[in-house]
């Protein structure tokens, strides 16, 4: 239903499919153009709903409810019989709850595909070690992943998407790792609040494309194998589409199809 709804509310215009693909994963709708220009640049992992999305929409509605919880007086708007537990319950478990749940309904909109999936299961693994303080190094927890995975879904070793985003997971915690004090560089304690927050964004940006360098040097090899290509301009483009996609289009589109489900209420 939402997504006739959508679907009857987008105007023709060219990018009207890639709204569909960013939502439901629906992705019959984009034409050749689209996918020669994703191809071209390397950009094809933006629209297919997997680690980059949940992570974002966990990350993005975990600071939400943080926030929301940490001004809304709760205990108010609570029975008498629940005041006393609501009060000592620590906030971050009902924070960690609604993120694991709005990230749930999002793989829901995407179908639950096995990406999605998969992404899935690695936010809610890692959302449970915080909730029972489970200490876990960050190797165990992708080895254990992966082993989880492979028992509910042996058949993801023969696809592609499951070796190019595992490798690219390893990478990116492999690279954090290796060069923590270039990405945990801190402002001077000094300094004013405004050049304490330059720092911060400059050291962000920074570190980010530092990130995203080493990501693609480093994914060519796997790259070339499984696509027999290499982008020349993969670089460039990922550097303005992902921050982008990341700050403007995910949140957005995902804004708009939980204002349709709300939208039957109101």
């Amino acid at each position: 239903k939402l997504y006739i709804k959508l679907q009857r509310i987008l105007t023709e215009h060219y990018l009207s499919p890639v709204i569909s693909a960013l939502t439901f994963g629906e992705r019959g709708s984009l034409t050749k153009a689209h996918w020669q220009v994703l191809q071209n640049t390397a950009t094809g992992h933006l629209i297919a709903i997997s680690g980059l999305h949940l992570g974002l929409v966990a990350a993005g509605s975990f600071n939400l409810f943080l926030i929301f919880f940490k001004f809304f007086p709760l205990a108010r708007f609570t029975p008498k019989q629940f005041k006393e537990s609501i009060t000592d319950t620590n906030n971050r478990y009902l924070v960690i709850t609604a993120s694991v749940l709005l990230s749930v309904f999002y793989a829901y909109l995407a179908g639950f595909s096995i990406p999605t999936l998969r992404a899935l299961l690695m936010l809610v693994l890692f959302w449970l070690l915080r909730l029972f303080t489970i200490k876990m190094t960050v190797s165990r927890w992708l080895l254990f992943t992966i082993m989880l995975i492979v028992l509910l879904m042996p058949f993801s070793l023969f696809t592609t998407s499951f070796w190019l985003s595992f490798w690219a997971v390893s990478l990116i915690f492999m690279l954090l790792w290796r060069f923590k004090t270039r990405f945990k560089q801190a402002p001077l304690e000094n300094g004013s609040t405004y050049s304490k927050m330059t720092f911060k964004i400059k050291n962000a940006l920074i570190s980010l494309f530092f990130l995203q360098i080493a990501l693609m040097l480093f994914m060519l090899p796997i790259t070339v194998i499984f696509n027999q290509q290499i982008s020349a301009v993969a670089l460039f483009a990922n550097l303005v589409a992902v921050p982008w996609m990341s700050v403007t289009s995910i949140p957005l589109s995902l804004l708009s199809i939980i204002n349709l489900a709300l939208s039957d209420f109101f």
